[in-house]
């Protein structure tokens, strides 16, 4: 079983808002059911009382202006959810949201050297044996529901109580390995070959060590006698199953203002296709940004076989169409430049800086060329509509 605390100035949810380093106007005083605190006042709260209610402290929070938590990752426990409610519902405090794969151990080193900085975690997602260690840099605190949280599930002072409770299990894609895990020793066998891991450092990550218990407790010891679980890994790693680092981030292609965005142009025999490359950045599961590539491409596809003929690539994306035309192919990229390659080997024959960046296509009429660069990019650039002649 594993179990997470919310520990020093608590957040649950939306039914409270406790923050130990709410901060008040730089007077103490009240107004009708509320009353104005000092941020010294304020780091000393122990409910929400001290704030003359609810109003109190969310317009302590709302002076503010953030609050810093920390390992809270957008997938686990619905806190995704959980902080874009929270935004909606007081839109005067922003969450910071901090290293949200890390382990416990790296919310402890977060508090300690970010200690009296803004920057420093408001509030802690804690493994059990973490906190223990660090009970010191916690400050009690009753959340408006206290009572409610069973006394089990609570530190008598409101140092920290039960976040959330779990049960260990093995999740496994069950179309890559069809005859599934019916027992912990199955993961030994051949077919999870770099296949088995766990999220995180067992002496940092209470996750970790939730798993190594587990394993424990299904090979002969307990939770006070961990051996056989470290030796179940041991031999996960001998067998070479054992994936020892977890990926964090992944770069998906092509994004959304990626791919292929503008017409493509055709010769008898090729296809020529303008691609952009902005790839975003998930996590988890969750889209967390764009990528900083932001590149173009030109590609050359057989219009009988599909296969690729050639490629080429720029530091700037292609967004306006192509054109076929005399044996060659003539695109723009962004930043304000006329390619022109040979349609049969990619090659460029000829290239032309335009005054101003272009997304337009480039239009063939006659023996002239003709294109809009309408997008100033760089300082003196100015927007025009130029003609080439072709040939000349």
């Amino acid at each position: 079983m594993k179990t997470r605390y919310l520990a020093g100035a608590a957040v649950l949810a939306a039914a409270a808002l406790a923050l130990t380093a709410c901060a008040g106007t730089a007077g103490s005083g009240s107004t009708g059911s509320t009353k104005t605190l000092t941020q010294a006042e304020a780091q000393k709260a122990t409910s929400v009382a001290d704030f003359g209610g609810m109003a109190g402290l969310v317009a302590a929070a709302n002076k503010e202006g953030h609050l810093n938590v920390i390992t809270l990752p957008p997938s686990w426990a619905n806190y995704g959810q959980i902080i874009q409610g929270f935004e909606k519902k007081y839109p005067g405090i922003k969450i910071n949201s901090e290293n949200p794969d890390g382990s416990s151990a790296d919310e402890v080193a977060a508090a300690k050297s970010q200690k009296g900085q803004s920057t420093a975690p408001d509030v802690f997602d804690i493994g059990t044996a973490v906190m223990d260690q660090n009970l010191d840099l916690l400050a009690p605190y009753k959340v408006g529901s206290w009572k409610d949280i069973p006394d089990d599930f609570k530190d008598a002072d409101g140092t920290w109580y039960y976040d959330y409770t779990g049960l260990m299990s093995i999740g496994y894609d069950s179309k890559k390995f069809p005859n599934g895990v019916k027992k912990l020793d199955d993961l030994l066998g051949s077919e999870f070959k770099n296949a088995v891991a766990i999220k995180g450092d067992p002496t940092q990550a209470n996750e970790a060590l939730s798993a190594v218990t587990m394993a424990a407790l299904q090979s002969g010891g307990s939770v006070d006698n961990i051996q056989p679980g470290i030796d179940f890994f041991q031999k996960l790693k001998q067998a070479g199953n054992f994936l020892g680092t977890l990926p964090k981030q992944a770069t998906v292609y092509p994004g959304l203002l990626g791919g292929v965005i503008a017409p493509m142009a055709a010769s008898k025999t090729t296809l020529f296709v303008p691609v952009v490359n902005h790839p975003l950045t998930v996590e988890n599961g969750e889209t967390i940004g764009e990528g900083e590539e932001f590149t173009g491409e030109m590609v050359a596809l057989d219009l009988a076989t599909g296969k690729e003929k050639w490629s080429q690539t720029y530091e700037q994306p292609a967004f306006g169409a192509p054109v076929a035309v005399n044996d060659m192919v003539f695109f723009t990229t962004l930043e304000g430049t006329l390619h022109g390659l040979d349609a049969k080997t990619g090659g460029e024959v000829w290239v032309e800086s335009l005054p101003a960046g272009s997304n337009s296509g480039v239009i063939a009429s006659g023996d002239s060329l003709v294109v809009a660069a309408g997008i100033p990019v760089a300082e003196g650039q100015v927007p025009s509509l130029v003609a080439y002649t072709l040939g000349g």
